[in-house]
């Protein structure tokens, strides 16, 4: 509210006096009364008519301490992990109105700390109010150091006890590394001894060291050695914190597929490590730079070895260096030694890989299926790569790629060029991303290349898939994800389309290709290098078949007729390439075979070993009665549900059709039907036709009267007729009525059921 001139006083300069205690200017209200707390009681007085309103204020600070504390998220941790910290002190509540912030420089039990620099307040533990504002770049150093005490932090004890100290011992045991570290947040935007801590709400005197994106400023070492601890003390209560380490498990979950791990079913993957779980507050994603990825290897797949460097755009240019990678086991994934500052402006990524040259054409051996797989985001600014040069140290083309205008991350299908000019199989593969550089230390990147066939001439499958797991919530350490695999068929098989659209190489959910049955010690096998509790890293894996299968077809009866109903069953679960869809298989016009066209079929129906096919396939004139060919009828094996690996299809038995034999249409009757369906893979991983056989006959027919005797009949005229007794009608003879008998004839013969 406004203030009034209430008595017109005027003052010389002008002003006006406002209120009954003279202000001299309305800017001068409202205005904020501080009082000194420590004058022990005293009353605040609102002077009205009638009895005065009193408010008394006594601050008693004597068992403050009494409600200070501190409380942590968790007492041991691995490296890396996030520490959270949560300080109960109501005395730190200097404003009941608002978030309060305070900065708690935190030394080493007054002896030494986090950091070496005692700066200005000395090298003792203490705390700073703040006007509920955070230290910004213009009150920070690189190190906070001097510009943060002498600008922004103002040492206090507000007539402390115990509590407003926050000592920490970073090395109780004397180890030869410390066990935490500082750590810069949105927040607190120096990794220093000057820790900020934000209270959790208005008047609650709940502090807590981490921001809104849940980053603590104060991390436990990524150096530090398990079993060593770190001492905090609060309030004169002093907890321990231990490094520790878990024993992970990863367990391929049999269950969530039922007895028999089939094509197109996913099966869960679950790990459990609390090294993982670096942070409590978040459920954390394994990501690429995850200091370990599980990972799943078929084959002999060709990945990135510790020989590989990185940087250049050639051996031989003027300035250019090259820097060294570190690999990790199993997953593959290589880390940047150190940052890469060319002198010169690169416009592409510049990989020296430690595959051979041979190396890579041998994997590409008889015309296997080749594809580049890799991963360069961190290496790059850019969203897409403009193209992939694959060479040897002379720049000859080795294997060219369609990479134009692709994602920083992919699978993509390689052509293999073989030899030409000076290259020989001892040389290197080199790899030019075509991508702005941005080559750090710790960047992640991987590199591989796969091969896939799966026919009567030969058999490869040489990948690697990596699993990025995610927690199932906050604080739980158990990490889940899923491996589907799709099973090669003659369809399938001979498609570039069947591994660039289906494999999904790094995520998750995990998408690999199965070329046989890989069972036994052949079977998936997903590895993870584990730093166990004993300090010991040790692969832990599991591994579940994935089997292929034997089918069968059949006919549902033994014997047809013309225009009969023919109905196929199909069974085998390495149909099934997808358990959320139903699978489908159609006729191909072109053969009449149930495929694609090409010659490679999954099925035929045939009258006599000869493929039923149109006339145009078969070369036959004249009239075709009933569908000419499999295909014009339209038949197709659908599965009976979405993971059941069964299928139906139907059809009418024509009357005639096409004998390619002699390009002769001849009837159906008398013949024999047969459906021949072409396993790929049985359960032992051989292709094999299996089939059924039925027959096409012409009924014997029969005829029968109704009864085996009948009454004579007779007529109305002449010798047919029959005399009325006399004494029937009154002694004159009459003619009876013509008593006609009936016959029925029934004649039985199925091959007019049409």
């Amino acid at each position: 509210p406004g203030l009034s001139n209430w008595n017109s006083t005027t003052n010389a300069d002008g002003s006006t006096t406002l209120g009954q205690i003279g202000i001299q200017t309305s800017s001068q209200w409202p205005f904020i009364q501080t009082l000194d707390l420590t004058m022990d009681n005293f009353d605040i007085i609102l002077e009205q008519a009638g009895a005065d309103e009193v408010v008394t204020l006594d601050w008693e600070t004597g068992d403050m301490d009494d409600y200070a504390g501190i409380s942590f998220d968790r007492m041991s941790a691995t490296q890396g992990a996030e520490i959270f910290i949560e300080i109960t002190d109501p005395a730190l509540n200097i404003d009941p109105t608002a978030e309060d912030i305070v900065v708690f420089k935190v030394r080493n039990n007054n002896t030494g700390s986090l950091s070496s620099t005692a700066g200005l307040s000395g090298d003792r533990p203490s705390m700073s109010f703040t006007n509920g504002t955070l230290p910004d770049a213009s009150t920070s150093t690189t190190t906070h150091g001097l510009g943060m005490e002498a600008s922004y932090y103002k040492p206090a004890t507000n007539d402390f006890g115990d509590n407003g100290l926050l000592t920490i011992n970073n090395n109780t045991n004397s180890a030869a590394t410390v066990v935490l570290a500082n750590d810069a947040t949105i927040d607190d935007i120096t990794a220093d001894e000057f820790m900020v801590f934000w209270e959790t709400a208005e008047n609650s005197g709940k502090f807590v060291n981490y921001d809104d994106a849940d980053d603590s400023n104060l991390i436990v070492s990524s150096t530090a050695k398990r079993g060593t601890t770190a001492t905090f003390n609060y309030n004169d209560d002093a907890y321990s914190f231990v490094v520790a380490n878990d024993f992970g498990t990863i367990d391929m979950v049999e269950s969530s597929v039922g007895d028999v791990w089939n094509s197109g079913e996913e099966m869960t993957v679950i790990l459990k490590d609390q090294d993982f779980n670096k942070n409590t507050l978040e459920d954390e994603d394994i990501v690429i730079s995850s200091p370990l990825v599980p990972s799943l290897q078929i084959g002999s797949p060709l990945s990135l070895g510790n020989d590989t460097t990185i940087g250049g755009a050639s051996t031989t240019e003027a300035g250019a260096y090259y820097n060294g990678t570190t690999v990790s086991s199993f997953s593959k994934i290589a880390e940047v030694d150190s940052d890469y500052a060319p002198t010169f402006e690169e416009t592409t990524i510049d990989i020296v890989t430690d595959i051979t040259i041979g190396d890579l054409f041998a994997l590409n051996d008889s015309g296997r299926f080749a594809f580049i797989n890799y991963d360069i985001t961190s290496l790059t600014s850019d969203d897409v790569i403009t193209g992939i040069s694959i060479v040897d140290k002379d720049d000859n083309a080795v294997a060219t790629t369609n990479a134009t205008g692709s994602t920083v991350k992919g699978l993509e299908a390689l052509t293999i060029l073989g030899y030409s000019g000076s290259t020989t199989s001892s040389d290197v593969v080199i790899l030019n991303f075509t991508a702005t550089e941005a080559i750090d230390a710790g960047d992640d990147f991987y590199v591989d290349f796969f091969s896939f066939r799966s026919d009567d001439s030969a058999k490869a499958n040489n990948a690697i898939y990596r699993l990025y797991l995610e927690e199932t919530d906050d604080n739980t350490g158990e990490f889940v994800g899923s491996v589907e695999y799709l099973m090669l068929n003659q369809l399938n098989t001979d498609q570039t389309a069947t591994y660039s659209d289906w494999l999904v190489t790094a995520d998750d959910e995990i998408q690999i290709i199965v070329h046989e049955d890989l069972t036994d010690e052949d079977s998936p096998r997903i590895n993870y290098l584990d730093l166990g509790a004993d300090g010991v890293s040790t692969q832990i894996a599991d591994q579940v078949e994935a089997p292929s299968h034997s089918g069968s077809v059949s006919f549902d009866l033994d014997n047809y007729k013309i225009a009969d109903t023919v109905v196929i069953t199909l069974d085998d679960q390495d149909l099934n390439t997808d358990s959320e869809l139903i699978d489908v298989y159609i006729t191909s016009t072109t053969d009449d075979l149930v495929g694609d066209g090409s010659g490679d079929h999954v099925l035929d129906v045939t009258y006599d070993d000869q493929t039923w096919v149109s006339k145009s396939v078969g070369s036959c004139t004249g009239t075709i009665t009933g569908d000419d060919g499999l295909a014009a009828t339209g038949f197709t094996l659908v599965e009976t549900g979405v993971d059941s690996g069964i299928f139906t299809g139907s059809f009418q038995v024509p009357t005639n059709y096409c004998r390619q034999s002699d390009d002769t249409i001849v009837g159906v009757t008398g013949t024999d039907i047969e459906v021949n369906y072409n396993d790929f893979r049985d359960a032992s991983g051989q292709t094999i036709e299996v089939g059924d056989g039925a027959s096409i006959n012409a009924n014997t027919g029969s005829v029968a009267f109704d009864r085996t005797v009948y009454p004579v009949p007779y007529g109305a005229t002449g010798s047919t007729m029959f005399k009325l007794h006399a004494t029937a009608n009154g002694g004159t003879a009459v003619n009876l009525d013509q008593g006609d008998v009936i016959v029925h004839v029934r004649v039985t013969d199925a091959d007019y059921d049409i």
